[in-house]
Order: C-alpha cells, then structure tokens, then sequence
C-alpha cells in the first residue's frame, strides 16, 4: 500500500525535464543540463520537439564554459532557436573567453543563424516573445538562476 501512494503521489524529480506551466503560449520545461553530455542527452530525448521549440541555455561558470566551449558548440548546432543567456558565476570572476557572449560569437561563427545572446530578464522576455510565432516548447536549460527568472515570468504572465 505505501508503494503504490507513493507512486501515485509522485510528482517527478525537480529540474529533470520539469514542466513549469505555460509561458506566451509556450509548454515550458525546465532541465538542469549544464555539461555538454548532459545536453546533448535531453536534446536528443526532445528530438521530435526542437523544430517547433526555443532553447534558452545558460552557462554555469566561465572555467566550464571555457574548457568546454567546443563540445557547448557541438550540441547546440541542432535546428531550433536558441538563446544564450549570460553566465551563471557561481563563485568565479569573470573571464571573458568562457563567457556566454564569446559561446554565442562562436556559435554564431560556425554558421548556426538563429542563436541569440542576451544579457538582462527584460530583454529575454521580449525575445521570447519574439520568437514564439509558430513555436510550442519552450526548453529551459543550466543550473544557473535561469530556472528560477523562467517560473517568475510564467508566474508574472499569470497575473497580466
């Protein structure tokens, strides 16, 4: 009996594909993806999704975003609109080669045409409004404060 309550009352697990709400018209999930390994494995799980799908990704530290700022541009190459969001510091200062704004300039170098970099929450809500036409997902990813600006404007939009 307490087996099957639980599973019954089981919500799922907390920023591992979470669904958030609705945002602009957009299902919103949330995953807490932050390496490349960890991205490119829930991009590939919404594979069927991405055409009609934004990407917000955040960057978590300068030194990861960094070291791995080739295997970052690797797996974001796929065909959906994706917003960079600047970097999440945690403890470290920054470092302008493993910033969010030097992984959109190399993105956008290698040829990928919808990626856009944006640095404050007022203009990420107006380009996610700009880009919704025609979209219905809105994927959410780093483990950075993104998670939380996304459900304060999913929870803003409620009550306007």
């Amino acid at each position: 009996k307490l087996v099957k309550f639980a599973l019954e009352n089981f919500s799922g697990v907390k920023r591992r594909n979470e669904y958030l709400g609705n945002l602009l018209g957009l299902k919103t999930f949330a995953d807490y993806a932050h390496h490349p390994t960890e991205i490119k494995a829930y991009l590939d799980s919404q594979n069927n999704t991405l055409d009609k799908s934004i990407v917000i990704f955040q960057p978590h530290t300068y030194s990861r975003t960094k070291v791995l700022k080739e295997k970052f541009i690797k797996v974001l190459q796929k065909d959906f609109d994706l917003i960079i969001y600047k970097t999440y510091p945690a403890r470290e200062k920054f470092d302008k080669d493993g910033s969010a704004k030097s992984l959109y300039l190399k993105i956008k170098d290698k040829g990928k045409q919808n990626v856009y970099y944006i640095s404050d929450k007022k203009s990420l809500l107006s380009t996610i409004k700009l880009l919704k036409n025609g979209k219905d997902r809105l994927y959410v990813l780093g483990a950075g404060d993104i998670y939380q600006i996304i459900k304060n404007f999913i929870n803003y939009c409620k009550i306007i």
